[in-house]
């Protein structure tokens, strides 16, 4: 396995340190810096692949909040899922927001 490029502000040093095996020392190699997402790509991460942003749990930045953020939000989804009012319980099951709701009135 090779190292093609590196995140803005991440050193070799730091990737070797976090990964489970050693790469092969970087004797005076440089690296280009990883190129941004266009913004179609974190449209597609964002509001269609992880719209939870479970992503986050990855660095942990957000510690135990984070993750309690997350079960809620879990948990809220849950329930509206159960709610017999919700339009789309049926087709998406894990929809992120199964909202509004389908009264005569939503629907006129």
């Amino acid at each position: 396995m090779k190292i093609e490029t590196l995140h803005p502000g991440v050193s070799f040093a730091e990737v070797s340190a976090k990964t489970g095996f050693a790469f092969p020392a970087a004797r005076g190699e440089t690296f280009e810096t990883t190129a941004a997402p266009a913004e179609e790509e974190l449209y597609w991460i964002r509001e269609k692949l992880d719209p939870r942003g479970i992503r986050r749990l990855e660095s942990n930045a957000g510690g135990d909040a984070l993750l309690r953020g997350l079960w809620a939000a879990e948990v809220d989804s849950d329930r509206r899922l159960a709610d017999p009012r919700c339009r789309d319980a049926e087709r998406h099951p894990r929809h992120p927001d199964p909202w509004p709701l389908t009264t005569s009135a939503a629907r006129s």
